[in-house]
């Protein structure tokens, strides 16, 4: 569709809004309590049900995946539940806006991985990787090593950022299968987040379970349980518009008009993070987000330019050269 600018900042606003909204409740959660996986739980079973919901409202019931679907839906569900979590637990050391930050250069994690599986990349792809390296360098240098954001939470999202980059390859194993027309984009985002719901409480235990009960009774104590229940529903709920807004937005545009758009959002999430949690943002950083973010557009033009097949020979009558046909060969 012809995206205008109306409709664009429109777009915009809301991504950027309801991402806001989950970001700044999911905060306020685990700084009263650091239980991220408790956050992520609920955020996964508010928006499964609410994606039940949708779905029924638009009258094709609760969207129940066929089994077959289970194993590409369950490695699909279990990197995108990783690359929250580890967001979420990040978010709890560090400023979400630094995460968001460090979440730019997930374009490098791609790579990195993608040099593992064997794959090879055009120099102009790698190239994208130096402004969206540097500019987060740039952003995050304020002029003394004491002044870098603490390395527990860079290597969280970075990990974070390695989960994310998974995710097109489970796409694709999931649009490989035959059933996957059985589901919708808010079908196929029910099931993932089912799929966490089941996935993630025995890590919750294994992981938060010791701190569980102290928190909470800490909070009953103080007489804030209520509050942060509160933040914690606030989050949830603001987690299933944001990701149900790009579902929308998405099916709007072309990839490359996603691609656009994307760049635009993080850059306002950050400075949104910045003025918002009180981060150090001035002129440079500025300028580093910039670079990072421009990196991060080019990255994606410089892939799908790579990835266009060559020009069929057969098909291009201008390319093709005469040639002499002798009747050996000629075919009646």
């Amino acid at each position: 569709m012809a995206v205008g600018a109306a409709w664009l900042a429109g777009a915009v606003s809301l991504l950027v809004g309801t991402q806001m909204v989950m970001l700044i409740f999911g905060k306020l959660a685990t700084q009263a309590a650091p239980l991220p996986l408790l956050l992520c739980i609920a955020q996964f079973v508010a928006s499964a049900g609410l994606a039940a919901g949708a779905s029924i409202a638009n009258g094709r019931g609760i969207p129940v995946m066929p089994s077959s679907l289970l194993p590409s839906v369950g490695m699909l569900s279990a990197v995108w539940t990783a690359g929250f979590v580890l967001f979420n637990a990040s978010a709890a050391v560090m400023s979400p806006g630094i995460v968001n930050l460090v979440r730019c250069v997930e374009p490098l994690a791609s790579v990195s991985f993608g040099v593992l599986m064997g794959k090879t990349y055009s120099w102009g792809v790698l190239a994208t990787l130096i402004p969206i390296c540097g500019g987060v360098l740039l952003a995050s240098f304020k002029g003394g090593l004491d002044r870098l954001p603490p390395f527990a939470g860079v290597a969280l999202a970075m990990l974070s950022n390695t989960c994310f980059c998974l995710r097109p390859i489970f796409q694709q194993k999931y649009q490989a299968q035959p059933e996957n027309g059985a589901l919708d984009s808010i079908g196929l985002f029910f099931n993932v987040c089912s799929v966490s719901v089941v996935i993630l409480p025995p890590f919750v235990f294994m992981l938060e379970g010791s701190l569980l009960m102290p928190e909470l009774n800490k909070l009953a104590a103080a007489g804030t349980l209520w509050k942060f229940a509160w933040n914690v529903a606030l989050s949830s709920l603001f987690f299933f518009l944001y990701q149900f807004t790009q579902l929308l937005i998405m099916s709007k545009l072309t990839p490359l008009e996603f691609s656009i758009l994307t760049p635009i959002v993080k850059a306002f999430v950050i400075i949104c993070c910045a003025i918002w949690f009180g981060d150090d943002f001035g002129v440079q950083s500025a300028i580093g987000v910039a670079v990072s973010l421009g990196g991060g557009y080019a990255f994606t033009v410089a892939k799908q330019a790579a990835a266009k097949p060559p020009p069929n020979e057969s098909e291009s009558p201008k390319t093709l050269k005469p040639r002499r046909v002798s009747k050996s060969s000629r075919s009646d």
